[in-house]
Formats: structure tokens, C-alpha cells, sequence
């Protein structure tokens, strides 16, 4: 069985963090049991080729890739792990969704309706679905709005054990308390 984690930003390149690359990310994913590890592109104002960039740069050349729909396995020293395409865009109004299993990225800064149209295909995930929407939260009336059009909601994604998170672990486990309800409300 899989177990997977569809959002994270991870900076593997070994220039922009020397202390956390490519090796102890792909153990510390396999500690926790999770097969399906992100590596999320982020498009605002930018374009993040994050994927792209560790598909074709920093994985060693010593270790064995294979494309595998809109992703590819990875078959490390110890295991092997299935990365699948996945980015977090934002809209024009601040807002975010997370998109996986798309061969491109879909342009940021465009109208939910429009991003929507463009993420047709895609496996579409209100992430961080309650947070503010100063963070990108799409909040419960937009969930609510469209939830014809969204495939999951995301809740914390570490809980089993997590990495420090800015609002703490008491927070995080009271909004998945209420993620879980939306999803059971509008189901």
C-alpha cells in the first residue's frame, strides 16, 4: 500500500540548503512511511520550476528514474518512491489550490473560474482550506461554492509527526477537526 503527501515545498538543490538535500529527504520521507512524497511547484508571482528542476538536475545520476504518468519513480539506495507533478497556484484573487497530475503547470493569477477551466484533469485540492484567506485559504463558502468542482480538502498533511509549524500542533489539530466536518457537510 502507498502512502502519500501531495504538498510540500521542498528545497532540495544542495546550493540552497547543503544541511537538508536530496539523501535525508528521501529517508526521512521513508521513516514516516510516506511512498508518494511531494515536491510542490508554487506559482504566484513567480514561475517555481521545482519539479522540472529536480527531475532533470539534482537527482544523482547513480540512481535510477523511470516517467510514470504525470511523475515518475525515483529508486534510491533504500527503496523507491513515486513523485507525482503536483503545484500550488494562486489566483488572482490570493487564493490557493493545490493541483496534482497535471503535465504542465496552469498559470497563477488568473480567476477561479478561469484556473479551474485550466486545471481540468488534475486531481483539485482546497489546501489549507481554513486557514485565513491572507494566507491563500479558500475559506467554507468558497469549499461550499464549489465543491462540485474540488476532488479533496486538504488537512495537515504531518500530523503523525510533525515538522515545526508556525501556528503549532493544538491549532493544527482543532482545523482538521473542522476540515473534517466541512468534508462530511458537503458530501
Amino acid at each position: 500500500m502507498e502512502r502519500a503527501d501531495f504538498h510540500g515545498h521542498p528545497i532540495l538543490h544542495p546550493k540552497s540548503d547543503p544541511e537538508f538535500g536530496l539523501e535525508r529527504y528521501t529517508k526521512e520521507c521513508l521513516k514516516r512511511e510516506i511512498t508518494i512524497p511531494p515536491i510542490t511547484s508554487f506559482t504566484g508571482r513567480y514561475n517555481d520550476t521545482r519539479f522540472e528542476d529536480f527531475y532533470n538536475d539534482i537527482i544523482p545520476r547513480t540512481w535510477y528514474k523511470e516517467r510514470f504518468r504525470e511523475g515518475f519513480v525515483l529508486y534510491t539506495p533504500e527503496d523507491r518512491l513515486i513523485f507525482l507533478r503536483s503545484q500550488e497556484v494562486v489566483m488572482e484573487s490570493g487564493l490557493h489550490l493545490l493541483l496534482i497530475g497535471l503535465p504542465k503547470n496552469v498559470k497563477s493569477l488568473r480567476s477561479i473560474d478561469e484556473t479551474f477551466k485550466e486545471a481540468e484533469g488534475a486531481l483539485i485540492v482546497a489546501d489549507h482550506p481554513l486557514v485565513s484567506k491572507r494566507r491563500g485559504g479558500l475559506g467554507r463558502e468558497n469549499v461550499i461554492k464549489y465543491k462540485d468542482r474540488i476532488d479533496a480538502l486538504e488537512s495537515n498533511s504531518q500530523m503523525k509527526d510533525p515538522l515545526p509549524l508556525s501556528f503549532g500542533p493544538l491549532r493544527v489539530s482543532k482545523k482538521n477537526e473542522e476540515v473534517y466536518r466541512l468534508a462530511s457537510e458537503i458530501n
